[in-house]
């Protein structure tokens, strides 16, 4: 077993090397591969960053969605993920399925070069110019990560980069919508006496400028479709789309819902202001605003976001049922007691309503089945912290919003089932959730670097929020719950993408108006395809009629987008054209989850598995080394 897979790699490398003619000259035929530069950044010994452009070649052919990739020599770009991340991009502006095609990625590098998919967005030009078979412009120099959704992602070291595409002679150097100001640290040496004092100090630097005075234009980018034009001359216009985001079909699917929540809120209030103790009638006063706001959102038709907050309220009247409980119990330890071992058997019903749905649904929504493994897992997370606070109101307080975010999960799970696929393949679902959580790592990165060296520390929040997205998508990852995990990763991609938007920005009117515009489009987009988009539409439903600030509205925006489009694109990769709906009404399959059990309510907890990427058998690396000779073959007779 283990030589055949030595064999399979050997001949990999092989085939590859082989198969790109690499002669003297640092270019290759525009025939037969795309050649493009890279710009990255290496530390010097003495700590000074500097810019060096290392050479791509990139060869698309019919094949079976396998990517490769090797470097002369070895380095420490991430860029096995990014180039699967081109290809799968790539092919999705094109309308192609990635899985019909091999891709190979060739980086010459001749310096030691730092880490990072900078060059995500140069990858997927030359991707895209080599299904194309287009012309790139030798002069132009492109740095930039590659979101999911086609967007050009921040990155860092851009001054450096541009000063060594000065250097080899380009005449135009683009990068990340947003960067055109950036700020970078530098070391300042003061001889005092027989000293020699270091300092660092952070620098603003208009790139614009910067590039001016080498002769070089710098031109801000926002989408993959914008460089390919400036590579290539040839343009793939994104579609527009006339109509709303909320359509009556959404809202039909979430009024029951948000029916239902609004009669239990206003029973428990009712109840809750009979028998609760004085202490808590600030809790009850903020409960009742909320459920206040919820009918109105109601009667306006924004389900949704009345069902949001209704969900608010619940968990207020929960704490407020707890916390009375606990002031007159006679022995409060017990009570708690009763109380986490009532929420844990509230998680395990979630779990295993999820679980059988993604198991035994006759159809699935994708992005309903992630906001429903997003939250089993949330609710663990709150359990977990309670368990670990020391404080009796704090520990109610997270008790209560886990319950409620574990009957949330339900909710979902139901909704799901209405309008979806047929059955997803976990394998393949977990491959996609790997790449994601891999680039909501790299993008939260850099991010962190960007607002370090920027002094930006009121984005912290978005940065911190990111993170700890991150940590919920490895958790669901490991769990086995691989939708929840994609979206999860998503909303870090944005939490982080959005915090260095916004460096230096004060005046936030111009990337709320593009920002709905471009959810709206996506929205409308991923119907076209026949997909109910419910996280999209619901994020995009929140930010315009929640009770949020600006920068709240921003994330929940660029959210609903990146949710739509990367949807459409999952979807496309697992191979699903078939959209089926289910014959059980939206009130039918809301009244299987529970609406407010009790504590003495039985549970059925599901034991965790261990989730580890499938061995390949002997006959999958045969497989893989007879794709590989079959490439090769097809390379050698195109020549």
């Amino acid at each position: 077993m283990r030589a055949i897979r030595a064999a399979a790699v050997a001949l990999a490398v092989i085939l590859l090397v082989s198969s790109i003619p690499c002669p003297a000259g640092a270019e290759l035929p525009l025939s037969e591969f795309k050649h493009v530069k890279l710009a990255a950044v290496y530390t010097t010994s003495t700590g000074e960053e500097r810019g060096v452009l290392t050479d791509l070649y990139v060869y698309a052919t019919p094949g079976s969605g396998h990517v490769f990739v090797d470097t002369h020599p070895f380095t420490q770009i991430d860029m096995q993920g990014s180039a699967r991340l081109a290809a799968m991009v790539a092919c999705d502006v094109l309308g192609l399925n990635y899985r019909d095609y091999d891709f190979y990625y060739l980086v010459k590098v001749d310096s030691p070069v730092a880490g990072g998919p900078s060059g995500g967005a140069s990858m997927t030009v030359a991707t895209i110019a080599s299904l194309l078979n287009l012309s790139m412009r030798n002069d132009v120099v492109m740095t930039g990560m590659i979101n999911p959704d086609g967007s050009v992602g921040p990155v860092g070291g851009i001054p450096s980069k541009l000063r060594a595409a000065a250097s080899e002679g380009a005449t135009m150097f683009l990068i990340p919508k947003g960067q055109g100001t950036v700020y970078v640290k530098r070391l300042h040496q003061e001889q005092r006496g027989p000293f020699v004092l270091i300092t660092e100090k952070v620098e603003k630097v208009d790139v614009i400028e910067l590039g001016r005075s080498l002769g070089v234009q710098v031109v801000e980018i926002e989408d993959i479709r914008d460089a390919l034009r400036i590579f290539t001359g040839y343009a793939i216009e994104e579609k527009k789309y006339a109509g709303g985001a909320l359509t009556e079909q959404f809202k039909q699917t979430m009024r029951p819902l948000a029916e239902r929540l609004l009669n239990e809120v206003e029973t428990t209030y009712a109840r809750l202001s009979q028998t609760s103790a004085p202490s808590l009638s600030s809790e009850l006063g903020s409960a009742s605003s909320m459920m206040e706001h919820a009918k109105s959102l109601y009667a306006k038709g924004a389900y949704y976001a009345s069902t949001s907050q209704s969900f608010g309220a619940l968990i207020k009247l929960r704490y407020v049922d707890y916390a009375s409980g606990y002031l007159k119990a006679q022995n409060g330890t017990e009570y708690l007691a009763m109380v986490q071992d009532e929420v844990r058997e509230e998680i395990d019903r979630s779990n295993k309503s999820v679980r059988d749905a993604a198991n035994t649904a006759d159809v699935i929504n994708l992005e309903g089945l992630g906001a429903a493994e997003s939250r089993v897992q949330k609710a663990q997370e709150l359990l977990a912290q309670a368990m670990e606070s020391q404080s009796v109101a704090e520990q109610l307080s997270l008790l209560a919003f886990a319950y409620e975010r574990a009957r949330s999960a339900q909710w979902w799970i139901a909704i799901a089932q209405q309008e979806g696929v047929k059955g997803l393949d976990e394998d393949e679902l977990r491959e996609l959730a790997a790449g994601y959580i891999s680039q909501a790592q790299s993008i939260a990165a850099y991010s962190s670097t960007l607002l370090q060296e920027s002094g930006a520390t009121g984005l912290m929040p978005l940065l911190d929020g990111a993170s700890s997205d991150i940590e919920s998508a490895k958790t669901q990852f490991q769990e086995g719950f691989y939708a929840g995990a994609i979206y999860d990763a998503l909303r870090s991609m944005v939490g982080s993408s959005v915090a260095i938007e916004l460096i230096g920005q004060r005046e936030l009117s111009e990337n709320l108006k593009r920002a709905e515009e471009s959810a709206r489009n996506a929205i409308i987009e991923e119907r076209r395809y026949g997909i109910e988009p419910i996280l999209a539409a619901s994020a995009y439903e929140n930010a315009m009629e929640g009770q949020l600030g600006e920068v709240d509205r921003l994330v929940e925006l660029e959210y609903a987008r990146l949710t739509a489009r990367t949807t459409v694109r999952v979807l496309s990769d697992l191979g699903y054209a078939e959209v089926g709906t289910s014959v059980k009404s939206v009130e039918d399959l809301l009244g299987k989850a529970s609406s407010h059990p009790s504590s003495s309510s039985t549970s059925t907890s599901t034991p965790s598995s261990e989730h580890s990427p499938p061995a390949m058998g002997d006959a999958g690396w045969m497989l893989m080394v007879a794709l590989l000779v079959a490439g090769w073959l097809r390379a050698t007779q195109r020549k």
